[in-house]
């Protein structure tokens, strides 16, 4: 969502990855391409493309695997592609999606 808000590199690697320098001249050479694609840019963005050194820092994987299970967390994904997104390239091979009904105090009718 980040990336087709087409928000500035900065804001969008500040939100990924924190405080990476690097990020915000690899994303912004990345993003100004004409006929970038977006898709792509996304999916290096979780597997760590554009951070200074990824084989330093956790994956994706391994940071919610670290999440205690005292502490619920959740990952908010819409759109036609987010159930792909979350199977395919964030849940290790070895996991599955699970359906959790979440009521929205805004709009109450509506299902999560």
């Amino acid at each position: 969502k980040l990336i087709e808000s087409k928000k500035n590199a900065a804001t969008i690697c500040k939100a990924i990855y924190g405080s990476d320098p690097d990020c915000t001249r690899l994303l912004g050479t990345d993003l100004k391409q004409v006929g970038a694609n977006r898709t792509e840019i996304a999916v290096g963005l979780l597997q760590g493309k554009y951070k200074h050194n990824p084989d330093v820092d956790k994956s994706v994987h391994r940071r919610l695997e670290d999440l205690p299970a005292s502490e619920p967390h959740h990952i908010c994904m819409t759109g036609g592609y987010a159930a792909h997104v979350a199977r395919h390239w964030i849940l290790p091979a070895d996991r599955s999606l699970q359906s959790l009904k979440m009521p929205s105090r805004l709009a109450p009718e509506k299902e999560c």
